[in-house]
């Protein structure tokens, strides 16, 4: 008894394939967001004020959501982007 109209001849090579994991890399390489990129460059230059930042990130959000305005959003990136990091004052004007 095959089953209906699949043979299981026909199936094997199709599960098979499904069990390959490609370990070869990406052919575009993963891009950071933004958002991203700039809590690398924070984590870079200020390690220590890592958590200010993430909370600094997640009332803006929150407030965009809000507002329904990037506003939040902007402001926040200005205030985090004015950095010196030879004093590692990030989000203090240099």
């Amino acid at each position: 008894m095959a089953g209906a109209g699949l043979s299981s001849v026909g199936c094997v090579p199709f599960l098979r394939r499904v069990r390959e994991v490609d370990t070869r890399p990406p052919l575009i390489p993963h891009l950071l967001t933004p958002r991203d990129a700039l809590r690398e460059a924070a984590r870079q230059i200020a390690l220590a004020r890592l958590p200010e930042f993430d909370r600094d990130l997640g009332e803006a959000s929150d407030q965009a959501i809000q507002l329904v305005s990037a506003t939040p959003v902007r402001l926040f990136l200005e205030k985090w982007q004015h950095s010196s990091p030879s004093s590692a004052s990030l989000g203090r004007p240099a």
